[in-house]
Parts: structure tokens; C-alpha cells; sequence
């Protein structure tokens, strides 16, 4: 008897797994991607419990996500208005019945879905390919959180990268900014010939005139805009080149930073295509390299101020007096290896095999762990009119980091933390060619500070 109820449970076993297999496809993969989150979060898919009213009402709940899941893959087959008016409805069905917490949790992904079926709608070939896949994703995060009791681990391990896949798959239409500068030199010279005023002596020359003057505005300002956008440009190259660029290639190459490494490859990407809008926009107008308005040098010179400094940490460099900012001094010494190219790789600050890199430096870089310091290293500071660098380059060593950001300089003199009074007056520099912030100036003494700001 106890055999023959096993043999009826194993055909039943073996039933429901070939209904689940040619039934609607319900994201299988969901099941195997987040085990650890069911691990973690807690007892989602948990024994059967006694009462009798949770497995109707679950049962109600997996047939919607069900239904939504067969909608969202006719997408892929066809994107059509019934296929995309149909899966707003299984989604907008799915939101009603979720509780408030959750609700709100998954409002941001239930609108970016919702702005991808517009899209789908309006400009089916605006969007990318990957869209219905993308949708899938979203879909996939609603059911795990519709299941979950943890809203805080979802939410940071599961709904934020939803999101950013969400967010890629939106089209991003370029918009011709010329057309709007055209339209503004045609408009504009209309308005200043509505004064009333004018109508009482009836001669016709005073609005003549002014209608005449007025035409060069317009182009002014275009003059002016396309100068702005150009300077923009500029910032945008700067920031993925100088910033963006060297953290995704450490984190590219860091085990363990493949997150970070993506989060900053899309960032790198969308402003590429930032930065190629305006490109196109400009047309003609556009000029690589130009220098920002806001970081032009003045025209007068600017005058002498209070130190923001109390210290700072006096050495010579390139012949030269120079200071750092003593916060932004991440190792100062002599490295265990001689500087032999334009880059100092940290490992070879450590004095022994078993030596640690986190135990000789300092500031900003002692937030990295030893995998990482291993394999960043830092650009060599090289004056123009240096000629001894190989001999520089055994002497003492400065690096400075912050921001991200580093350079190496090879001293000529030990470091000396000068306290700033009174007597001294700050001139800073708006150059950005140069590596300094600016002078400090006491008497006949003058001190160039460099900051990473600069560099």
C-alpha cells in the first residue's frame, strides 16, 4: 500500500514538471539567478502551510505574473498595439494588488516599463532590440519582490540593477538644437515692433531704426550659446578621460569590482552619447578642445588674499619651491624600486616581500584594500625643464591622491610643514595649463602650491 502511494506521488511529480514545461513560460531562470536571494531573504517558497485561504490568493497571484510573463513574450514575436496594450493591462493589474510597501518599492520600475511601451508604441524603432528582454528583467524583479518579506535587500540587490537596465533600454532621441537657434533669430527681431507708443506722429523712420538695430542680438546670444556648449564639450571630455576612464579600467581588472566596473562602463557610455548630442547639434560650430567661459583666467589680475591654508608641506621640486596640501599627501619616502617610466606602480612603495602597501601609505589611499593598491599606480610628475629625472628619481618621492586622482613627484629636498601667519597673502591661479592653485607670497619668499585639483 505504502509503495503504491509513492509510484502515484512520483506520477504526479513527473505530471506537474511536464506541465510546467510546456505551459506558459514563467522566467524558469528566475529560479536558479536568485537563489541566493530566497537564501537570504527568507523562506519565499516555504512548506505548505495549514491555512487554507493563502494558497487560493497565491494561486490568483501566480496566474497574473503568468499572464504578464506570456504578454511581455509575445512582445518578442510582435510588437504590436494589441501585444502592448495587453501587457500594460497584466502590469497595471499586477500594481493594484501588490501591497503599499511594495508598491512604492517598484514604483520607479512599473514607470520606466510604462515609458518603454510608450516608446514601443510611438517609435518602435527608436528602441533597442533588447527592450522585450529588458521588460522580462523588470517583470522578473516585481515577482521576487511580490514574494519577498525584505524589502531592503531587494531593493539594494535587485531592484537598483533593474533600474539601470530599465533606464538603458530607453531611446534617446537626439534633438536638433540649431533649429532652435534659427527660430530664435527669425522670432525674435519681431517683437520690438509692437510698440503702440510710436503710432501718434506718423512717421514711419523712428520704428525702421529700431527694427534695424536690433538683428545682431540674436546672434549674440547663438554666439554666446554655441561658445557654452563648446566649453561643455570640453568639461565632458575632461571628466571621462581624467575621472571616468581610470576607475573603470581598475575596476575592470580588480576581482570582486565587476559591479562597479559595469555601473561605471554605462556612466562612461551614456556620456559619450551625451557628449556626441551636442556634437551633432553644433554641426559646423564645433570646436574640439574649446576652453570653458567660467574657466577663462580673468582679465585683471586677481588680488592677494588670506592663506586657506594653516599649513602646508614645503619640499623643491624641479628646482623650484613648491608646497602640498599636507591632507592630500598620500606617501612620502623612498620607493623600494627606482622610478624608470612615466607611471609609479604602488607595489613598489612596500620594503619587503611580505610587506603590506596599506602600511606605508596614507590619506586618501588607505580607504583601498592591498588587492587594489597592488595594481594602481600614478602618473610621475615631469617639469618642463627638467633634465636629471633619472637622478631625481632614487630621491625622495611625494604622492599625492585625492579625489580618485594621484601624482608622484620626485623631491629634491625632505619635507618641511611650514605654519602659514598672517604675514603671508594667497594669489591664486586660473590657469589651467599650469599645476599649481597658486602663491604664496611673504615678503621675498614665494611658494607655488600644488593641489590635485590642478593636475
Amino acid at each position: 500500500m505504502t509503495q503504491d502511494n509513492h509510484e502515484k506521488d512520483f506520477h504526479n511529480e513527473i505530471d506537474d514538471a511536464i506541465d510546467n514545461l510546456f505551459g506558459p513560460y514563467s522566467g524558469k531562470t528566475e529560479v536558479s539567478t536568485t537563489q541566493d536571494l530566497s537564501d537570504s531573504v527568507g523562506e519565499e517558497i516555504s512548506a505548505p502551510t495549514p491555512v487554507a485561504a493563502a494558497p487560493s490568493s497565491a494561486h490568483s497571484q501566480t496566474d497574473e505574473f503568468a499572464k504578464a510573463d506570456e504578454a511581455l513574450l509575445s512582445l518578442e514575436w510582435e510588437i504590436s498595439d494589441y501585444n502592448i496594450d495587453k501587457a500594460r493591462t497584466c502590469l497595471k493589474e499586477i500594481q493594484d494588488k501588490l501591497d503599499t510597501e511594495k508598491a512604492i518599492a517598484l514604483a520607479e520600475i512599473f514607470s520606466l516599463m510604462e515609458q518603454i511601451f510608450d516608446a514601443m508604441a510611438v517609435a518602435p524603432q527608436s528602441i533597442p532590440t533588447s527592450a522585450p528582454k529588458t521588460l522580462k528583467e523588470g517583470l522578473q524583479a516585481i515577482t521576487i519582490t511580490a514574494q519577498s518579506d525584505d524589502l531592503a535587500h531587494i531593493e539594494r540587490n535587485l531592484i537598483d540593477p533593474t533600474l539601470s537596465e530599465l533606464r538603458s533600454a530607453l531611446p534617446n532621441v537626439p534633438k536638433d538644437y540649431t533649429k532652435l537657434l534659427k527660430n530664435n533669430e527669425t522670432a525674435q527681431p519681431a517683437e520690438p515692433a509692437t510698440p503702440p507708443r510710436q503710432e501718434k506722429p506718423e512717421a514711419e523712420p523712428e520704428p525702421e531704426e529700431l527694427t534695424l538695430e536690433l538683428p545682431g542680438q540674436p546672434s549674440l546670444v547663438a554666439d554666446q550659446l554655441i561658445e557654452t556648449i563648446n566649453g561643455h564639450i570640453s568639461i565632458l571630455d575632461k571628466c571621462i578621460a581624467k575621472r571616468i576612464v581610470p576607475i573603470e579600467n581598475l575596476f575592470g581588472k580588480t576581482p570582486g569590482y565587476e559591479k562597479l566596473h559595469a555601473i561605471h562602463k554605462e556612466l562612461h557610455e551614456r556620456m559619450e552619447k551625451q557628449k556626441q548630442i551636442l556634437i551633432h547639434a553644433l554641426g559646423a560650430e564645433y570646436v574640439a578642445g574649446t576652453t570653458p567661459p567660467m574657466d577663462c583666467p580673468p582679465q585683471s589680475k586677481p588680488e592677494p588674499a588670506a592663506s586657506p591654508w594653516d599649513t602646508v608641506a614645503s619640499t623643491t621640486w624641479a628646482g623650484k619651491r613648491v608646497a602640498f596640501i599636507p591632507e592630500q599627501i598620500a606617501y612620502d619616502g623612498v620607493p623600494n624600486k627606482a622610478i624608470s617610466g612615466p607611471f609609479l606602480p604602488l607595489k613598489n612603495l612596500k620594503k619587503g616581500f611580505f610587506a603590506k602597501i596599506t602600511s606605508v601609505v596614507k590619506g586618501a589611499l588607505n580607504f583601498y584594500n592591498e588587492s587594489t593598491l597592488k595594481e594602481l599606480q600614478v602618473p610621475v610628475a615631469r617639469a618642463a625643464n627638467a633634465e636629471n629625472d633619472s637622478a631625481a628619481s632614487t630621491e625622495n618621492v611625494v604622492i599625492i591622491f585625492n579625489d580618485n586622482q594621484g601624482m608622484a613627484f620626485c623631491i629634491e629636498q625632505p619635507i618641511e610643514i611650514i605654519n602659514i601667519s598672517s604675514d603671508w597673502t594667497w594669489t591664486p591661479n586660473y590657469d589651467p595649463n599650469t599645476m599649481t592653485a597658486g602663491e604664496l607670497t611673504n615678503q621675498d619668499q614665494v611658494i607655488s602650491v600644488i593641489t590635485i585639483r590642478n593636475i
